[in-house]
């Protein structure tokens, strides 16, 4: 996260510090916070919805609020291949 500009506390203007925030699930596992767009549908096979992204955290050094901020997934672009002529 060193190549992005530092954040700024909304309420305060004091410097943000990364942070994780956890996600607890099942058996004490531990992962990253995810989030799905409105309005996705959970697979049938899985019962799971897609991840659109992950949430970054970020911890006011001034005033203590925690800011999140959603990390879309990077868009997969397919490559479109040519067909030789013949």
């Amino acid at each position: 996260m060193s190549d992005q500009p530092a954040r700024t506390c909304s309420d305060c203007d004091g410097e943000l510090q990364a942070i994780v925030v956890m996600d607890v699930g099942h058996q004490g596992a531990v992962g990253q916070l995810q989030y799905y767009s409105s309005g996705d549908k959970r697979s049938f096979w899985t019962g799971r919805f897609p991840t659109a992204g992950t949430v970054q955290a970020f911890l006011c050094q001034d005033c203590g609020l925690i800011s999140l901020f959603g990390q879309p997934k990077p868009r997969v672009e397919q490559e479109v291949t040519e067909e030789p002529e013949e």
